[in-house]
């Protein structure tokens, strides 16, 4: 995959855990916990006792996180994963034991949820012991686990007991791209079809190489959600994310191809106001008023999200870009936001945008904001400490949905 060097300065590398070439991509017989091999003789034949089951991620109280794979034939094996955004991570190398289980144990880990697989004899793959939901890439569908580090007191995303809201996932047969799409919506604990007040909606963009799943699988929206509802922090409201695409061409031209980018902008921007919003509002009990619509993205999503937010304020009360990928967009800013008058303050609720110090993506939210500024349109710009990582994505988001249809 070609990667432009916006991507690798905003170190996309922590996100992309899935880009390691595996044999499978050589065209080499991927090796892994089932394959078989020599040091597997007598190990769970036909007639011989099954094994013991693997306990893997294993979360101690001080934070460190155990994980474990059964590889037997395995020459060398290895966790790859995300650093914290401060420290240390849960990538390392890891040792066999004499029942042919590798294990690898990390130092104390900053409450969070950390994407990982593992590396064997150069495969990639998920760690099939975790029960957990697993983060996929577009079009792939081996899957990253995740595993949570919770926090004392708890962090918004930690699954706490509480009543939990529901997912549903649908397709459609998209008319804008001309292919199936697909999209997912949380409703909130006790979720009334019919309740005569309609429920307020967050539409949920993704970034670049991730699925329509991706805010509920790893960005844990959902929690966020059920935890802020069971606190009072936040009314009830239905949370909608579709997939992202407004093109069929290879993904990884999305990177720095701009006459592409722009055209699946436009056709996104169509897929969303003009299919997915009227399809999910009869679907569900929806509010149709502005006032009740709010918008966030990440990266690629916070892009789309700034440029439909921005240019739809009859659409969307508050606008959520979470480090967006801003460089995807039209680098005129008159062209990539024609829309933005200071007479739009009157419509919005919130425009707020944020962007991690140490990402690369950070001059355009800066520049975003100067222009805002000099239009006269009110907006907020937060610095959060951190890269182009999930961990930053899902504070901001946690901050984000705070503030929405108070």
């Amino acid at each position: 995959m070609k990667i432009s060097n916006w991507m690798l300065a905003a170190g996309s590398a922590a996100i992309l855990l899935g880009a390691v070439a595996t044999r499978a991509q050589r065209g080499a017989p991927a090796a892994g916990p089932q394959a078989p091999g020599r040091a597997q003789a007598g190990r769970g034949g036909r007639g011989a006792p099954a094994l013991p089951p693997i306990k893997s991620p294993e979360v101690s109280a001080d934070g460190r996180v155990t994980f474990r794979v059964r590889a037997p034939n395995a020459r060398t094996v290895a966790v790859a994963g995300q650093n914290a955004p401060d420290g240390p991570g849960v990538a390392g190398p890891m040792t066999e034991t004499s029942d042919g289980v590798w294990s690898f144990t990390t130092e104390p880990l900053p409450p969070d949820v950390y994407n990982y697989s593992f590396n064997i004899d150069g495969a990639s793959v998920p760690d099939t012991a975790n029960p957990g939901p697993r983060f996929t890439h577009y079009g792939e569908g081996v899957g990253i686990s995740t595993v949570e580090v919770p926090g004392t007191p708890p962090n918004p995303w930690d699954v706490g007991a509480v009543p939990r809201g529901s997912i549903t996932h649908a397709f459609y047969l998209s008319k804008a791209v001309g292919v199936e799409r697909d999209y997912y919506v949380y409703t909130p604990p006790g979720y009334d079809p019919k309740r005569r007040d309609p429920y307020p909606v967050i539409y949920l963009l993704h970034g670049l190489t991730e699925e329509a799943s991706a805010w509920f699988t790893v960005g844990k929206a959902n929690v966020i959600g059920d935890n802020y509802i069971a606190q009072g922090k936040m009314k009830p409201v239905i949370m909608v994310a579709p997939l992202g695409y407004g093109t069929t061409e290879d993904i990884s031209r999305l990177y720095n191809d701009k006459p592409l980018q722009l055209l699946h902008l436009a056709r996104y921007t169509d897929t969303l106001l003009n299919e997915i919003m009227p399809r999910v509002e009869p679907e569900f009990n929806i509010s149709r008023q502005q006032k009740d619509h709010a918008i966030a993205g990440l990266s690629m999503g916070g892009a789309q999200t700034m440029s439909i937010g921005l240019g739809h304020p009859d659409r969307f009360a508050y606008v959520g870009g979470i480090s967006p990928a801003l460089v995807m967009l039209d680098t005129d800013m008159a062209k990539a936001y024609p829309a933005v008058d200071s007479k739009m303050n009157s419509q919005y609720k919130l425009v707020y945008f944020s962007c991690g110090t140490e990402d690369g993506l950070i001059n355009g939210s800066i520049a975003l904001k100067a222009y805002l500024d000099g239009k006269g349109v009110k907006s907020e710009f937060v610095r959060m400490p951190g890269r182009h990582v999930w961990q930053v994505f899902r504070r901001s988001f946690a901050a984000f949905a705070l503030r929405l249809f108070q």
